[in-house]
């Protein structure tokens, strides 16, 4: 039976659930920024895993994209696993409204807390918070993985129209949010962040980072900036830390393009 895991991640949370889903059911990991890019919109597998970070309470916008694209012929199993710092908003509503108009549906969906990096809404972890939240997302990375084993169901899944009306507002306003990233002192122009940026974002010139607004909100950029120096507005984030999963490289973020 083939399975395929679509997955997309901004500072390696997402992605090392993926990858741990994937070496424990034997799926291929399909990067949805690549997929996207190569338009690569058919899928054969019978069971199809999706894995994202919620973004202002859904999918990321690229991944909604994906997968309203996504042709999926062959599935009978799909589940859905979101990593996130506090709430899932709409994200199963979201995704199984997605797959109902393509004549399948989401059979099962879980969610993981994971430390966030979102530094306008949230306060980054210290590392001893960290590694606490850290280990206690293993368990649920393994529940989720043990219910697909069991082919566990718990559809279906709902959101009211407000919560749905609202994600739509501020989804379709992350594009241009790239006007709040500003540098202090101290850029060497290394351009990490244009290597990490998933959409492609981001050219390194005379003074350094200039972002073109196709911004998707995943704060890589400056949660992977060795130096510190890329800020946002209105967020404090000069006295705020810094936070990427330890095991997932500004490298590894790269391969996802």
């Amino acid at each position: 039976m083939s399975a395929v895991i679509y997955t997309f991640s901004g500072t390696g949370n997402t992605m090392h659930a993926a990858r741990k889903t994937a070496a424990c059911i034997n799926a291929e990991i399909k990067y949805v920024v690549h997929e996207f890019n190569e338009g690569n919109f058919v899928c054969t597998a019978e069971d199809v895993h999706i894995i994202f970070p919620v973004y202002y309470w859904g999918p990321p916008v690229l991944f909604k994209k994906f997968l309203e694209k996504l042709e999926l012929p062959n599935a009978k199993y799909i589940t859905l696993l979101v990593t996130a710092g506090s709430s899932v908003g709409v994200s199963y509503a979201v995704v199984d409204e997605i797959l109902r108009k393509k004549g399948k549906k989401l059979d099962m969906a879980q969610r993981v807390i994971m430390p966030s990096n979102y530094i306008p809404f949230m306060t980054v972890k210290d590392a001893k918070d960290v590694q606490k939240s850290l280990a206690i997302s293993e368990k649920k990375i393994d529940r989720y993985i043990e219910a697909i084993k069991n082919r566990a169901e718990n559809s279906p899944f709902k959101a009211s129209f407000l919560a749905k009306f609202f994600f739509k507002i501020f989804h379709d306003r992350n594009a241009k949010k790239d006007k709040k990233f500003y540098l202090t002192p101290g850029c060497t122009k290394c351009a990490v962040c244009a290597r990490v940026c998933p959409a492609n974002d981001i050219t390194i010139e005379e003074n350094g980072p200039v972002w073109h607004h196709k911004c998707l909100q995943c704060l890589a950029c400056i949660n992977y900036c060795p130096e510190r120096v890329i800020q946002m507005k209105h967020a404090r984030s000069q006295h705020q830390g810094r936070y990427h999963h330890p095991l997932i490289s500004a490298s590894d973020i790269e391969e996802q393009k």
